[in-house]
């Protein structure tokens, strides 16, 4: 009987409804094993099971024929030399490429080699990219990375409310992995090279005081009930304090003291403390007698995110909100309150003024009116 090659789907289903595709090697001595194949997963209408191939997609096919000419290649030579089948062997010779393929384990190999001698804070920054990368996609090839990966990859970025410095910041990490990938021979395309970071010129939006108090008497109506009522008032407490989401989600009612907050920088992770105003603290509902409760208690940061864009849309603001617009609108309404920059950057967390400036600080078209009137009167002296 020999040995043998096929391909079956895991009756187990993933959350996004569709079914992994297995590569199942049997040998009539060795016995039989089964193989993920990376990044390729099926619904279940679209699979003939006779066939054991995708119905509509050429290009998943040729997935498989590769995998069935690779398998035969490696048998034939195994008849040839009169080398006895093992899966110790097989699994040698046939997932060799995929290991010099996989982004993971290129990483790995870039840390344990070129990357060893590196200072710490560098090697973390790769590592934290690394898990980013797997929150994205659990497995990576380098032959999956195209134009439009990259584009999928900075938008999923942005929609779990990563600062516009993260997401520059993990989108030249990848680059960067590609470019070591290409002097290592691994890739013979560096599309990386060529992509440009939407984000480098992406709009800041904050809101007006007109739309702060709107949003403010929804809050106090109720006119919200349960997770939408709370992303509500996590998103007021953040134009009121610049907190940023996973900031929020980690307060516990212990860091609460009267009107001090004790908080985790999200980025230095330097513990600091913040005096709340009087309308912080109205919307915080703290449990003395639960010190390790969450003070916010909100919803994931999916659902946040999305409850915030439902209640601009009902409110007709029409701008892109997110959580991290109540970062910006606290840093550019303290900054229009006080005219002092430093002391935005300051209660912002920012170690450098330039982000502020760069990020955090928008004008509207009443800015700019006040601005040429003030310039007029010291012209003119009208």
């Amino acid at each position: 009987m020999g040995t043998k090659i096929n391909f079956q789907i895991i009756d187990t289903c993933r959350n996004d409804k569709r079914w992994s595709v297995y590569t199942r090697i049997y040998d009539t001595y060795a016995g039989e094993k089964k193989y993920k194949i990376p990044n390729l997963y099926v619904n279940i209408g679209e699979w003939d099971k006779r066939k054991q191939r995708f119905k509509n997609s050429i290009v998943h096919n040729r997935i498989l024929e590769k995998q069935i000419s690779k398998f035969e290649d490696i048998i034939l030579n195994y008849n040839l030399e009169d080398k006895p089948f093992s899966f110790e062997n097989f699994e040698k010779d046939f997932f060799e490429d995929y290991s010099k393929n996989d982004v993971f384990s290129f990483i790995d190999y870039l840390l344990k080699t070129k990357y060893k001698s590196l200072e710490k804070s560098t090697s973390e920054t790769i590592e934290i990219n690394r898990k980013r990368l797997k929150g994205f996609r659990e497995n990576i090839l380098f032959s999956d990375i195209s134009h439009s990966f990259y584009r999928e990859y900075e938008n999923y970025l942005w929609n779990n409310d990563y600062a516009h410095s993260v997401v520059n910041k993990s989108i030249k990490t990848l680059k960067m992995i590609e470019n070591e990938a290409e002097k290592a021979g691994f890739v013979k395309q560096n599309v990386g090279r060529h992509y440009k970071l939407r984000s480098e010129n992406i709009e800041v939006t904050f809101l007006n005081k007109d739309e702060i108090l709107l949003l403010i008497e929804k809050y106090k109506k109720k006119e919200y009930k349960g997770g939408k009522q709370r992303a509500l008032s996590a998103f007021l407490f953040s134009c009121f304090t610049g907190l940023r989401i996973s900031e929020v989600e980690s307060l516990k009612n212990k860091d609460f003291d009267g009107n001090i907050l004790t908080i985790i920088d999200a980025k230095s992770k330097v513990k600091r403390t913040k005096q709340l105003n009087n309308f912080a603290i109205e919307l915080l509902s703290p449990i003395p007698d639960q010190p390790n409760l969450s003070l916010l208690n909100i919803p994931s940061k999916q659902k946040t995110n999305q409850y915030i864009k439902d209640i601009a849309l009902a409110c007709k603001i029409d701008k892109h909100l997110s959580f991290k617009t109540g970062r910006s609108t606290y840093s550019t309404t303290l900054m229009k309150a006080t005219g002092d920059i430093k002391l935005s950057s300051k209660e912002t967390g920012h170690k450098k003024l330039t982000t502020t400036e760069k990020f955090y600080l928008g004008w509207d078209e009443n800015d700019t009116i006040q601005a040429n009137k003030k310039h007029m009167k010291y012209i003119f002296g009208e």
